[in-house]
């Protein structure tokens, strides 16, 4: 039997515009990890 390892992160910045470009950037590279459908991403 395989194992999935589990990757995860924990995040927390101040909520303002200036930040938009690192939390995109963030969630950008876990995505990417899966290999994600054009569906999986519009969900």
């Amino acid at each position: 039997m395989k194992v999935k390892p589990n990757n995860y992160i924990a995040i927390e910045f101040p909520s303002r515009s200036v930040n938009e470009g690192l939390a995109r950037a963030a969630v950008a590279a876990f995505a990417a990890q899966l290999d994600p459908t054009l569906d999986e991403l519009g969900d």
